[in-house]
């Protein structure tokens, strides 16, 4: 049986490197001069990070279960997993350090969300090649995993005694929690194939979508009782930190480093959002022909490249005119807009030389009539 690809999920995932763009870009003007556009996109910023991490696991899962139905090795997977987590992660500290400073010890723990997406890569990738047998004897310990860190992070004040891996505006508290809870979902959920550690659906077909659409319902309900500006904002959907972090290792001052963090509420509601987002696009979009989605989700399939290039266009443009060159609305409209189709050019680019590789490759090994 072949795995098909989840047009939902490659929908959410441009959805969040759109917003993410989004995000980055309305920084790009001074607060007095940002127009209201911006502003509802910063508010609602917390969206999209969370986001991000929860696709981490869905496609951990997906990812695995393909590799399952190929025959490839549970090591030889996560190897590769560690070496795309790695990659990760040495462009974020580079960026990182390129701003700031090679500051230890957030050069290395908490250096943005590419560092945090990579440290769920390698805990999600471990968590599901451990070798416990069926999924049925490792799903209770996923729980235990996520039961332990709800607990712990509504005790401990948004994970302020683990400040070391929580600094910048992308804490790995809750964020990793969202991860788990994606890979949860999508074993529980999003398994096509009969294999021995994701064995034949158990669940009804129906259980995932009146989830999906239950938690954003609660979503919503919190939105209509709190309103988007109080929920979204201090104190109720978000908490503040900071502390001195030392000096780069090779000369300079101290700087006060600061964060927010997502605190329970916005979180369920964030979650709520994205189930039931994932849910409809699901539906939406799951006859659409593979050759258009390809195209409509360029952004979603391949994600984080875009990300980067998208991070690097923008250091350049700091770089060269400023922290915050720009000075009008339509402005920061027009480099959004410059951005997303730039990245979406290189996302289709990349996709075609890929299968241009891959056809070379079979076509250099395949040999139907061996000559005598």
């Amino acid at each position: 049986m072949k795995v098909q690809r989840d047009h939902g999920m490659d929908a959410l995932r441009t959805l969040a490197v759109v917003a993410m763009m989004a995000s980055h870009t309305a920084r790009l003007i001074s607060f007095d001069l940002r127009p209201a556009w911006a502003q509802t996109v910063l508010l609602l910023e917390p969206l999209t990070p969370s986001l991000f991490l929860l696709l981490v696991g869905l496609s951990l899962t997906c990812s695995f279960e393909g590799a399952q139905e190929r025959g490839t090795a549970a090591g030889a997977w996560f190897l590769r997993q560690a070496r795309r987590a790695a990659v990760l992660w040495v462009i974020s500290t580079i960026f990182f350090t390129a701003e700031l400073g090679f500051r230890l010890p957030d050069a290395v723990t908490a250096s943005g969300i590419l560092a945090n997406i990579a440290y769920a890569i390698v805990l999600i990738a471990g968590l599901l090649t451990l070798p416990t047998g069926p999924l049925s004897r490792r799903l209770p310990l996923w729980l235990a995993l996520l039961a332990g860190g709800l607990l712990f992070y509504w005790l401990d004040e948004n994970g302020r005694s683990v400040f070391a891996v929580n600094t910048g505006n992308s804490p790995f508290l809750p964020l990793w929690l969202f991860a788990l809870t994606g890979a949860v979902w999508g074993s529980l959920f999003v398994r096509r194939t009969p294999k021995p550690v994701f064995p034949a659906r158990s669940t009804p077909s129906w259980i995932a979508p009146v989830l999906g659409l239950a938690l954003g319902a609660v979503a919503f309900a919190l939105i209509a009782r709190f309103g988007l500006d109080a929920l979204f904002s201090k104190p109720l959907g978000r908490s503040d930190a900071g502390r001195l972090t030392p000096a780069p290792i090779y000369g300079g001052s101290t700087l006060f480093l600061g964060y927010y963090n997502l605190r329970p509420t916005l979180s369920l509601c964030c979650l709520g959002i994205q189930l039931a987002g994932l849910t409809v696009l699901g539906a939406v979009f799951r006859k659409l022909p593979d050759r258009v989605a390809s195209v409509a989700f360029a952004l979603g399939r391949d994600a984080l490249p875009a990300y980067i290039l998208h991070l690097s266009l923008l250091a350049i443009l700091v770089v060269s005119a400023g922290r915050q060159p720009l000075t009008a609305g339509w402005q920061v409209a027009g480099v959004w807009g410059m951005l997303v189709v730039v990245c979406m050019i290189f996302a289709r680019w990349r996709k075609n030389r890929v299968k241009k590789a891959s056809r070379r490759d079979r076509i250099g090994v395949y040999d139907p009539k061996p000559r005598a």
